[in-house]
């Protein structure tokens, strides 16, 4: 069924671009003297398509192409002025001389202004409205000069580090995954910080996470448990995007209402301008690695007879942990497998019987993409179609991924024009994740095990175990032989779990399947109308469906009944087929009066209706027969089935007031009352006002600082909200077991609350937009305040409601402030050398002002902390009493801990008095570290462009500040590790542990030492070269433009805080780790860090 609509839709889209590639703007005759040429961007050399270009004195002009290219006919003899003019880039004038009969070519290179104040901004806005006029910053990012620029393979990349305040939660080394995103930071303790998304004027689904349910991903939920699943996001193409605009808060999202608290993201595709049929192809191949593996895994110690092994009489303090300096045992499992000496690996290699063996490969990715732009001053087109294949750094992550698009407008008259966008997407993703309960392969090499190195006395080349293959270990420090455990040891002719491998051999994760199938339509319809100049009308309507297949299959074993995966040795089969809908309504309209030229009122209406819906089937099956049957009704033991529907609904209205006054000051006063299907009964309609202001003060008569050539300051105040959870105010009922043991029956599952109502959020920015030295430089500041009232969060029923379990409720109040900034930098502008730089950053900080006490907390969660945090206790290393110094297992030790600072601005932190740590013990008193989100992030993009512009070599770094992380996977491979071969040492001199190590897992304890630490760091995101290929020498091939060039992302970490944390432990990729909003980050170790990639591009277009 799904091959047949494929066809149906390809059919369809090849006979449209058979149909309007003939259409063909004609070109009048020729008469008199003739002007031509083209406008080019100055920067990039990329055409620019409908630049005015014009002789004003004898009012004659046109429009260039899609090309770039003009032509102006009938020109009369004598030497012009001829002027090009768009909005966004500065007008340029060259004098031309025309001759009687003869054509004159006149080439153009036109600069981008500085701040663009004249241009049209969509988001946020009645229609569009033009930049100067918004109060709000808005972040406006060019997508098609960067597709042109760098190989982009996902919208995660192409946003990262290029927007200050929008940073994604997580980098993933799974190809196909994707991440949550937060704008200024977390201003929603369980709703979810997740944006709206928007594509040309319609709202589509912004979820994460997707793909099977597993320890990793939700299935498409709100919540980044661990964020292994894929997003909704990059199912899009970035070939197809003309531009990104962004808006931050509250104070800008006022007409968006209900949802929109957390900023809105519209993305803008690309459209149909005016020539004949332009064809650009772009080919793309590449390939995926893992940079430095063994240093990314780092190091680890063992003992060589276990930790056990050399225990004395039990107690609290047994030497238990006491390993003989000799018996340790220093590892790496990726050198030890490729067989390499090394000073990480100094010891031993693997006796794999094939040889060296590397745990990573480099997968090859490829792309081809070809579009169509064109059309006639009536009907203009942009048809597209992509087509992508990846594998990532292990041979089963694979990604196979279509894009088809078709955009066409039609200009019915100067008064009516109706656009038409439509896309369709098919995807099919594997992921790297795999087991649904027992972790995945990366978790095998980041808790890697030294007795189960296939040369360690616990675990010999026989299943038997022991030195010499009879079960027996080498003798302890008494004389004493014991038997060794054989739990581990490798079975005769199968590889198990040994060769150093936590619990068995990654490549066994490449038989479960972990699938994410999907298709996805989106289409929209916009008409816009106007009556002279005094009224603009906008309606959009859209869908946007997508129908799912999740699988994860975990086939039978086959040989070893509990072998590789016991929990699912006889097979196991999860499918779920989510068909999700959203349809959007949107319908604006704005007056126009302008009494006289000094100034303009605007007077805008609308209303929104949107309304999604979810509609999943899920089956998990169990006991499958034999290893070739792998569908769900091979399966003979099945859970309970589930078939969820979730619905959403919100409409809104808003009415909008604009003063303007000399195109200089503008004033904007709005108000938007909304409705939601989440909200309780008794929560009415909410409404949610907005006030702007802004002046463009440098064009004022009074402005006499020639090296300030242009400022606008700017202030917005403004409210919007969160709806609450679909069921969050409904009782809802499962079934049960009536009286008798057989008759049917339901009881309530969950009480709902009939109160609940929506978070909401008010925001105040103020900041400013300034160039310099004729646009040299130039930049934008914004400093912001927000406020959350009515902040939903979990509070447990009494016992007398008759109901054990919990409900969200309003019943908390946040804070959060922070600031933005970028500045751009043309510190070299000539023919043959330019060299630019820009330089963003921003800071954020959030605080929980109240909570009801009623509200359930923890230790994380708490007045007066920041959301989310990272909490532990911390030792006085100072004040310790040890009497025996030569050894740390000793009895009688006593240590002191911060007891932390009550009076401190973000609750209890550092600097309160040392007491024993007893005293802090029995409190339950740890202390906050520091939030568990990026305070600061900064961003470095220097440019540097030689041969006239030819050819381009540039960078991208991005800078993170002021995040601690909870990681278990340096507690595991440290000191809290529950397997018995935990790894220690008895000497203080031992490079592996130190006394805060031993404190940390003792009741004197001091997490820094069990996977706490600053997540701070620096990374080199993309660095590469673009080669224009000079138009001489591509005119006989009857190519317009070609371009070639190389990049590679994620290549160095230039800098981190820490590598290692106090007990010298390696730090995985910190990115890696989630941030949550509810609770401290961690990772499990199924997930890869975040992966390297080279690429390189050939663009052509003709």
């Amino acid at each position: 069924m799904q091959t047949r609509f494929r066809f149906r839709v390809l059919s369809a889209f090849g006979a449209l671009v058979t149909a309007l590639v003939l259409v063909v703007p004609s070109l009048g005759a020729q008469q008199g003297g003739t002007v031509t040429g083209r406008v080019t961007d100055a920067a990039t050399l990329e055409p620019i398509a409908a630049v005015q270009v014009f002789i004003s004195a004898l009012d004659l002009g046109g429009l260039t192409q899609q090309n770039g290219r003009y032509l102006l006919q009938n020109v009369p003899a004598g030497t012009h002025t001829l002027s090009v003019s768009r909005i966004g880039y500065r007008t340029v004038e060259a004098q031309i001389t025309v001759g009687g009969g003869a054509t004159v070519e006149q080439n153009f290179a036109v600069s981008e202004e500085a701040l663009q104040l004249d241009a049209i901004v969509v988001t946020g806005t009645v229609g569009g409205t033009q930049r100067r006029s918004i109060g709000n910053a808005v972040t406006v990012v060019d997508a098609a000069a960067i597709t042109a620029q760098v190989p982009i393979t996902s919208m995660q990349q192409m946003l990262a580090a290029r927007t200050p305040g929008l940073n994604f939660t997580r980098s993933s080394g799974g190809l196909g995954t994707g991440s949550s995103i937060n704008i200024r930071g977390f201003s929603s303790i369980l709703i979810g910080n997740q944006p709206l998304i928007y594509v040309d004027g319609i709202r589509v689904d912004n979820s994460f996470g997707l793909g099977p349910e597993n320890g990793y991903s939700d299935g498409g939920g709100s919540r980044d448990s661990g964020g292994s699943g894929g997003s909704a996001l990059d199912d899009i193409n970035p070939e197809d995007i003309e531009s990104i605009e962004i808006i931050k808060g509250p104070a800008a999202a006022t007409l968006y209402g209900t949802e929109a608290s957390a900023g809105v993201i519209q993305i803008i595709t690309k459209r149909g301008a005016v020539g004949a049929p332009e064809f650009t192809m772009t080919a793309r191949v590449g390939t995926n690695y893992m940079v430095h593996p063994a240093r990314t895994i780092g190091h680890q110690f063992g003992c060589r007879a276990g930790r056990n092994y050399y225990g004395t009489p039990s107690g609290w303090n047994r030497r238990e942990d006491d390993c003989p300096e000799a018996e340790l045992i220093k590892f790496n499992i990726y050198d030890y497998h490729a067989g390499l000496i090394t000073e990480r690996n100094p010891d031993v290699v693997a006796a794999n019987p094939t040889g060296p063996r590397d745990l990573f490969s480099n997968g090859f990715s490829q792309s081809y993409n070809l579009g169509v732009t064109g059309g006639t001053e009536t009907v203009r087109y942009f048809i597209a179609g992509d087509w992508r294949d990846a594998t990532g750094i292990v041979p089963w992550n694979t990604q196979d991924r279509i894009n088809l698009r078709t955009n066409v407008d039609i200009v019915f008259s100067d008064d009516f024009s109706v656009s038409f966008r439509g896309a369709y997407q098919e995807g099919n993703t594997r992921y790297t994740f795999a087991h649904p309960y027992q972790g995945g392969a990366y978790t095998e090499l980041v808790y890697a095990q030294s007795q189960h190195l296939i040369n360690h006395p616990l675990n010999d080349s026989t299943a038997t175990g022991g030195l010499n293959g009879d079960g027996l270990c080498p003798a302890d420090i008494n004389g004493v032989i014991r038997a060794c455990d054989p739990a581990h040891a490798p079975t005769a002719g199968v590889r198990g779990d040994a060769d150093g491998f936590y619990e068995r051999d990654p490549d066994h994760y490449s038989t479960v399947e972990s699938i994410r199938d999907y298709s996805r339509f989106t289409t929209s319809v916009t008409a816009q109308h106007s009556v002279g100049d005094w009224l603009n009308q906008r309606l959009v309507l859209g869908i946007d469906n997508s129908w799912t297949e999740n699988s994860l299959l975990v086939p039978r074993s086959v040989g070893i009944p509990t072998f590789p995966f016991p929990s699912t040795s006889d097979g196991e089969i999860q499918l779920s087929q989510p068909i999700s809908t959203r349809f959007s309504f949107d319908y604006n309209a704005s007056g126009v009066y302008e009494p006289n030229a000094t100034w303009q009122f605007v007077t805008s209406a609308g209303v929104q209706y949107n309304r999604s819906n979810t509609n999943r089937i899920e089956s998990i099956g169990h006991i499958l027969p034999s290893p070739l049957f792998v569908n769900l009704q091979n399966a003979t033991d099945f859970d309970d089935p589930e078939h969820r529907v979730n619905e959403g609904r919100s409409l809104g209205f808003f009415v909008q007031e604009q003063i303007g006054w000399n195109g200089r000051f503008f004033l904007t006063a709005a108000v938007r009352a909304d409705d939601h299907s989440a909200f309780g009964e008794f929560f009415e309609r909410q409404y949610y006002p907005k006030l702007s202001g802004t002046w463009t003060i440098s064009e004022e008569s009074f402005w006499g600082i020639d090296q300030i050539n242009s400022l606008r300051i700017r202030t917005a105040w403004g409210a919007a909200g969160r709806q609450p959870g679909t069921f969050s105010r409904t009782p809802q009922y499962q079934v049960a077991t009536g009286p008798g043991g057989s008759a049917p029956a339901i009881r309530l599952a969950s009480p709902g609350n009939v109160n609940v109502g929506p978070e909401t959020s008010q925001e105040w920015e103020g900041g400013f937009d300034i160039a310099f030295f004729d646009d040299r430089v130039f930049g934008e500041f914004t400093y912001f305040q927000q406020w959350v009232f009515d902040a939903i969060v979990r509070t447990d029923l009494a016992p007398s409601e008759g109901f054990t379990g919990g409900i969200e409720a309003n019943m908390g109040s946040m804070e959060n402030k922070g600031w933005e900034a970028s500045i751009d930098w043309t510190v070299i502008d000539s023919d043959n050398l330019g060299f630019n730089v820009r330089v963003s950053g921003d800071h954020t900080a959030n605080k929980i002002t109240y909570l009801n006490p009623l509200a359930d907390t923890d230790v994380n969660f708490k007045e007066g902390y920041f959301f989310p945090n990272v909490v532990f206790t911390i030792t006085d290393s100072a004040k310790f009493t040890d009497p025996h110094p030569d050894s740390i297992y000793v009895s009688g030790l006593t240590t002191y801990c911060d007891f932390g600072d009550p009076l401190s601005p973000e609750g209890l932190s550092r600097g309160g008095p040392s007491v024993p740590c007893s005293v802090t013990n029995a409190a339950d008193q740890e202390l906050m570290a520091a939030a568990a989100y990026p305070a600061y992030t900064w961003s470095i993009a220097p440019t540097l462009r030689l041969l006239q512009n030819q050819l381009e070599i540039y960078a991208l770094a991005e800078g993170s500040y002021g995040r601690w992380l909870a990681n278990i996977d340096a507690d595991q491979r440290g000191t809290s590790s529950l397997s018995n071969y935990t790894t220690r040492s008895n000497s203080r001199q031992s490079s592996i542990f130190t006394d805060g190590n031993w404190y940390g897992s003792r009741q004197q304890r001091d997490e820094r030492y069990t996977g706490r630490y600053s997540a701070d760091f620096w990374k080199l995101r993309e660095v590469g070269a673009r080669y224009q290929i000079p138009q001489s020498a591509l005119a006989s091939l009857g190519i317009d433009r070609a371009s070639v060039s190389a990049s590679m992302t994620n290549v160095w970490t230039i800098w981190r805080k820490q590598w290692r944390d106090r007990g010298n432990v390696r730090i995985p990729d910190v990115e890696t780790v989630a941030a949550y909003s509810n609770e401290p980050n961690f990772t499990y170790g199924g997930e890869f860090p975040g992966i390297a990639a080279f690429n390189m591009n050939v663009r052509v277009s003709f």
